[in-house]
């Protein structure tokens, strides 16, 4: 472990010396910086008054060359954990993670649908967290599971269900709980089915119409039109056609 972090920090060392433009007075230094962070690096090099810093946005030809970094709001920012399994975006694209963050949640939560589970992955994470005090990728996938554990408590309590105990079978004590439950999933299997549907094709379309916002960015009308518009027209369409179908399907 001691040879490999040795040999990393050389090979940061010669990337480092890379970017770095020398003669005998003088030197030039270019990297990329969060512009956050620009404060922080203007603070820490007032002290040296012969340096000149020069700070620029990056133009759009250099979009591979620009460094990635997702900055997202506290209850979105452990998702970024699954942002960056998929593939993180590049500089000029729109960073999904606000808008997977919820269905990821949702989602895996309706598979659990058991309170039970979420507060399992409630009591689990907030002692990973708060306890053990971990940290990095570690942190972020448990501060994730706690949010999911939330909503999958919640999907529990709509479902009827807790630790595979139904709320119908509840004492009478507990028959404030009996008002909460608005489906059940095992009795009513095709309005489930059919919600599950309806969350995954407001999923769908929200991902077209990133592609579409996404097009019109880069004034691409075209392909904003053609490639992507036009499925959302089309699955709409056939939404409206199949609707009746399923309905008497549904019913029976």
């Amino acid at each position: 472990m001691a040879l490999y972090d040795h040999f990393y920090h050389l090979r940061q060392e010669r990337k480092v010396a890379a970017n770095t433009r020398s003669s005998p007075y003088t030197f030039l230094l270019e990297g990329w910086i969060k512009e956050v962070d620009l404060a922080k690096l203007k603070a820490g090099l007032k002290d040296f008054s012969s340096l000149e810093i020069v700070v620029r946005k990056p133009h759009q030809n250099e979009e591979s060359k620009v460094p990635v970094a997702l900055h997202n709001a506290s209850p979105f920012k452990p998702f970024e954990l699954v942002t960056n399994l998929y593939g993180i975006p590049r500089y000029f694209e729109i960073d999904p993670t606000p808008f997977l963050a919820p269905f990821f949640a949702l989602f895996l939560a309706i598979c659990l649908t058991d309170g039970g589970y979420g507060i399992i992955l409630l009591v689990l994470s907030y002692l990973m967290v708060k306890k053990f005090k971990v940290e990095g990728g570690a942190k972020k996938l448990f501060n994730m599971l706690f949010i999911v554990g939330f909503v999958t408590l919640g999907i529990g309590i709509i479902t009827g269900g807790v630790f595979g105990i139904e709320f119908t079978h509840l004492p009478a004590s507990l028959g404030f709980l009996k008002k909460l439950a608005l489906l059940n999933p095992m009795r009513d299997p095709m309005t489930f089915l059919a919600i599950c549907l309806g969350l995954g094709l407001i999923h769908l379309l929200l991902g077209i119409g990133l592609e579409v916002w996404e097009d019109l960015r880069r004034k691409d009308i075209v392909s904003a039109v053609l490639d992507h518009a036009s499925w959302i027209v089309l699955i709409l369409g056939i939404l409206l056609v199949a609707m009746p179908i399923s309905k008497g399907f549904l019913l029976g």
